[in-house]
């Protein structure tokens, strides 16, 4: 089974992809796919019990897909009153009460 993972790693794919090949092709049996199967997912099973269920930053991936530059251009044209709230919300492509949080956030965010 170290082959397995050796193929893995040399051709970028999941070790399961190679065992399934291999079967494909009557290298290995359906018991020895199955046996590496089930200790595979066990094994991937307990590494996403130590990942961390919170997930991402709202306001920083905003502020990257955004731009900080293009946000706080926006956020200044807002308090000038060159444009709308609208515009704006059509602008950074957030909702209105999104859009309040977010600039409040990127005011807290400035260094």
């Amino acid at each position: 089974m170290e082959e397995i993972h050796r193929l893995a790693s040399q051709y970028h794919v999941s070790p399961v992809v190679i065992a399934r090949r291999a079967l494909t092709l009557d290298l290995i049996s359906r018991q020895m796919f199955f046996d590496f199967y089930g200790k595979y997912s066990s094994r991937f099973g307990e590494e996403d019990k130590n990942l961390d269920p919170g997930g991402g930053d709202f306001y920083r991936t905003t502020n990257l897909r955004i731009g900080r530059r293009f946000a706080r251009a926006v956020v200044n044209a807002l308090q000038e009153g060159v444009i709308t709230f609208t515009q704006a919300c059509e602008l950074t492509d957030l909702r209105v009460d999104t859009l309040h949080k977010y600039i409040r956030w990127l005011e807290g965010a400035r260094t």
